[in-house]
């Protein structure tokens, strides 16, 4: 299986949803305290902010009045809230996303959660202290850094959520419209994805060296949120250019032109029968060119073979051609197999196109054979991937040279092809259907 395959994509992307999903629920409860960016030490901030105090002395008497028995011994700090773990191992979360309270604020809401609503004279003589301590430290630069601290974690959060979203729409694409994995934007997801991660995990470090514990230098380790992302992040980009690069730059980027119109008309029929036939797959796909639409390469002799196998076990087959309009014989059967030739143009029907010597061996083959069926098909009228000018279909059963009136066949050429033009008469009996 190629690297660049529907399944593929859609893992890799999983996997960048599943991770950015985790973060972000981050210390939402006490279940996920662990998944926090970075945890805080009251200890380690209430001494660097005394050394930041002006007129500061080497004693324990002003730390003793910033610590309290009410107060958190950590703050674990998450991208949906904000968690208290106290002396006794009691583990509170409050939520927010994302979290960017201010230090007084976030100490406020300590107090609450430990003393209760009722205890205001005593919560105001802690944040007293506090502020006391903050008021002879250099206000301006906390004042800033508090700033840059709520932007960076603003942006850090709709990172991830922007991630997440495009992990999601990558994943969904993949499994349920296969077709888009012929789409160069759904190569570059991973690439986005994996940029916008990274870009999440440096702007939480960044945050973190503006957050409270940052701007008196107490910063005291990276969380597992961080590793997450970056992690995340850097696995995303490897897929890109183990993978993803070579696959965006253009899928049938080898294919000389004529190959690329073979198979864009190829990838329609594909694409409209997996529509309408139960059990379609890349199996029925029976042509090299179906390695441009990340299916696993096709290995048996080509020229054994018509673009497309169907063995039509259930009767769907003969259903759907009978609806579309097409005359089927009348011997065709749930037994019956059929071999689907696709030719396509960017010009009109009667565009001239160009049949093998082997091709017209298995028309011949299977003619008048209940048990196996051959089609051509002609798509046509189509500039591939301009959606506003519309692709068209014509069924052309048994159409041997000199048998089917709707064709007309010039002499074999000595590249070993057939010149082949539709033409137009009386009392032909054909289907034709065009989506826009």
């Amino acid at each position: 299986m190629q690297l660049s395959s529907p399944l593929w994509i859609a893992g890799v992307a999983v996997l960048g949803l599943v991770a950015n999903v985790v973060v972000l629920i981050g210390c939402v409860s006490p279940a996920t305290k662990d998944i926090a960016l970075y945890r805080v030490n009251l200890a380690l901030l209430a001494d660097a902010l005394e050394k930041l105090a002006v007129g500061y002395k080497s004693d324990n008497r002003n730390r003793t009045q910033l610590l309290r028995s009410d107060l958190p011994t950590y703050w674990y700090w998450g991208m949906s809230g904000i968690c208290n773990v106290l002396e006794t191992g009691e583990t509170r979360c409050r939520r927010a996303f994302p979290p960017t309270p201010s230090l007084v604020g976030l100490l406020e809401d300590s107090l609450r959660d430990s003393l209760g609503d009722n205890q205001e004279q005593k919560i105001k003589g802690v944040v007293d202290s506090w502020n006391a301590t903050l008021n002879s430290t250099r206000a301006t630069r906390l004042a800033a850094n508090s700033a840059g601290f709520a932007a960076k974690s603003k942006a850090s959060a709709s990172l991830v959520v922007a991630a997440a979203g495009l992990d999601g729409a990558a994943a969904f694409l993949a499994l349920c419209l296969p077709n888009a994995t012929k789409k160069r934007l759904l190569h570059y997801a991973p690439a986005i994805s994996g940029l916008l991660t990274l870009s999440a995990s440096a702007l939480a470090w960044l945050s973190m060296q503006d957050g409270v514990q940052g701007v008196a230098g107490s910063a005291e380790q990276v969380g597992p949120a961080i590793i997450v992302l970056l992690v995340g992040g850097m696995l995303q980009l490897l897929y890109y250019g183990g993978a993803g690069f070579g696959a965006c730059k253009n899928p049938s980027s080898e294919m000389t032109r004529n190959e690329k119109i073979g198979f864009e008309g190829e990838f329609h029929m594909y694409s409209w029968f997996k529509d309408r036939l139960p059990g379609w797959s890349p199996q029925n796909w029976t042509s090299r060119l179906r390695k441009h639409a990340g299916f696993p390469d096709f290995t048996e002799p080509e020229w054994q073979y018509a673009d497309f196998t169907y063995d039509d076990v259930g009767g769907d087959m003969l259903r759907l051609l009978r609806k579309e309009g097409v005359p089927v014989s009348p011997d065709w059967s749930a037994r019956t197999r059929y071999h689907i030739e696709v030719k396509s143009t960017t010009a009109g029907c009667d565009a001239e196109f160009f049949v093998s010597q082997y091709q017209v061996q298995r028309m011949h083959e299977y003619a008048n054979d209940r048990f196996n069926a051959y089609i051509l098909v002609r798509v046509f009228q189509s500039q591939f991937g301009v959606p506003w000018i519309l692709t068209c279909r014509r069924f052309f059963v048994d159409p041997r040279p000199g048998v089917h009136p709707g064709l007309l066949w010039g002499p074999l050429q000595d590249d070993g092809y057939y010149p082949v033009r539709t033409v137009s008469a009386p009392n032909i009996d054909w289907s034709e259907s065009c989506i826009s």
